[in-house]
């Protein structure tokens, strides 16, 4: 009745209830009516609560190992049985060889729980269809490496990459294992092959620069790729280019037709090479040249390299002529080229008279002599509107002198006043000795009146302050002219006749001739230095002078 009773105590007749508890068993609980007297319950049979397990692993051997937490239960080989398991759950750890997979399972008391693994496990079966080819598999962490054919077991369920290789060539294909499947690649190398034939026959042939023998010549197990062949006869090469497809039969015949070259050169005496191989000199005859084109070159003391390519017809004799060039020539007309490029056109024209000179009427020198001369102009124009430009830009920000402003600047007014006599008396008419009517004024005495008056001065401190020593430009307005030019080369412009206004132009020290192109009655654009102001007089005009003065224009 859930208080704590051992065998042999004394309980109240009645309904009772008896319960047993045991670890690792199964509770134990039972109804009982006790009666006067002793009651013999017999032995309570307690039921194991624990359970079993069996792991069996397919592909088989396999270790298994069992754990629950991190304590280890169990260790062996499958199919593995453990007894007295307490329910709950366990980590399964399957290996085989070094490969290994981790599983869980819950065992259930009172019975057998049975775990079957199939592992994550294929094979690969691999081959080729040529012997001596090696492989390389790779992916998830693993590399297998060998001889083909080969059969890989155990290998983890993923995609891998094969690598086969034969001779240097190298292959690849994708490779999907599945559990417990095989997976199989057959490697094919599709080789192709090359006939190579010539006439005349027997003779050597290389291969991208390699030599591989004599035609007849069947080379097999070639890669498929463009192949150079060339084919030679001791001094002349024939050379094509070979596309090979997989599996394909190539054929190329060399075919050598040959022509002769009669060669000349200017001047004569030229040593000839060809191939890097001394001919002779010329004029000079060369036989049994393949049809086609060649090309060689001349060399003789004093003159340039050259190099001459001649079209060799078959069964015809070539004539063919070179001119050399002198080494003066070249140079000559390599500086020049180099002097153009650098802008220095007299030096180049200089050069250039030197090729032409060594060289009279060469074409190409006349071509860059043009040349020279188109760019010089062009450079002249560009540098003439470049001072045009310079000068629109310099007139742009030159202040303009405006005599009367100047005047008006720096002259000061005030009011003065003055005293006046004034005669008093009064207008009388008579009669002339001719009898005619007049009138006089008869003074009868005088007064003393004070008048006002503006007086006008020229003040030299403002002049000093605002214009003295400053650069102007003066355009000549249309009452304005040049109207005399000194001995020194200054000049004086005025504003109409005599006694107006002026201005007097002296030239810089160091360039006397500056205003020299000026003539009388012209109108003028000049700038200078502003230093002075002469205020006249009677009969005499008032005069700014404008020093170190340069003309900008010289108008009609």
């Amino acid at each position: 009745d859930g208080h704590a009773f051992t065998s042999g105590l004394t309980v109240a007749p009645g309904p009772h209830k008896l319960t047993a508890d045991l670890p690792n068993a199964e509770p134990f609980e039972q109804r009982v009516w006790v009666w006067f007297g002793n009651k013999d319950l017999g032995t309570i049979p307690l039921a194991s609560s624990k359970g079993s397990l069996l792991v069996a692993v397919n592909p088989s051997p396999a270790g298994v190992t069992v754990r629950r937490g991190i304590e280890s239960v169990s260790t062996g080989p499958a199919p593995l049985t453990v007894e007295k398991l307490v329910p709950g759950n366990y980590e399964l750890e399957i290996k085989r060889g070094e490969y290994k997979e981790t599983h869980s399972v819950k065992v259930v008391g009172r019975q057998r729980t049975e775990k079957k693994i199939d592992l994550n496990l294929g094979s690969v079966s691999l081959s080729a269809d040529l012997a001596d080819a090696e492989f390389q598999l790779s992916g998830n962490g693993q590399v297998w490496n060998g001889k083909l054919p080969a059969r890989l077991e155990d290998v983890p369920v993923g995609d891998y990459r094969l690598s086969a290789q034969r001779k240097g060539w190298e292959l690849n294909a994708d490779v999907a294992v599945a559990r417990g499947a095989t997976a199989t690649n057959r490697t094919e190398f599709p080789y192709g092959s090359i006939e190579v034939t010539s006439e005349p026959a027997g003779l050597a042939v290389s291969m991208n620069g390699t030599e591989v023998g004599k035609t007849p010549l069947l080379l097999k197990e070639i890669k498929p790729a463009q192949y150079t062949m060339t084919a030679t006869d001791g001094s002349n090469d024939l050379t094509a280019n070979i596309n090979v497809a997989p599996k394909e039969a190539a054929k190329h015949p060399f075919v050598f037709r040959y022509g002769g070259v009669q060669l000349n050169s200017t001047p004569m005496g030229a040593t000839v090479l060809r191939k890097g191989k001394e001919m002779g000199k010329t004029p000079l005859t060369l036989e049994r040249i393949i049809a086609g084109e060649i090309e060689v070159e001349l060399r003789l003391q004093g003159y340039e390299p050259a190099r001459h390519s001649i079209r060799v017809v078959e069964g015809e004799t070539t004539k063919s002529a070179a001119k050399l060039f002198s080494a003066q020539y070249v140079q000559a007309m390599k500086r020049a080229r180099e002097a153009l490029d650098a802008a220095q056109f007299s030096e180049s024209q200089r050069l250039l008279a030197a090729a032409l000179e060594s060289e009279p009427g060469d074409t190409a020198a006349l071509k860059l002599r043009d040349e020279v001369a188109q760019a010089t102009e062009r450079a002249a124009e560009a540098l003439r509107v470049e001072r045009a430009n310079a000068r629109t830009r310099e007139l742009a920000a030159l202040t303009w002198l405006d005599f009367q402003k100047v005047i008006n600047d720096c002259t000061e007014t005030k009011q003065v006043q003055y005293s006046v006599e004034v005669a008093d008396g009064y207008n009388q008419e008579y009669v002339d000795n001719n009898g005619k009517k007049r009138t006089r004024f008869v003074q009868t005495g005088k007064h003393t009146e004070m008048r006002t008056k503006t007086e006008a001065t020229f003040n030299d401190g403002i002049f000093f302050e605002k214009y003295r020593g400053r650069t102007f430009g003066f355009n000549c307005p249309d009452k304005w002219n040049v109207v005399k030019i000194d001995k020194d080369g200054s000049i004086t412009l005025k504003a109409g006749g005599a006694g107006s206004d002026e201005i007097k132009v002296t030239v810089p020290v160091a360039n006397r001739g500056a205003l020299s192109s000026v003539q009388k009655g012209q109108k003028v654009t000049v700038k200078g230095v502003l230093t002075r102001f002469e205020k006249g007089g009677l009969f005499v005009p008032r005069s700014l002078y404008l020093e170190s003065a340069e003309i900008l224009d010289a108008g009609g």
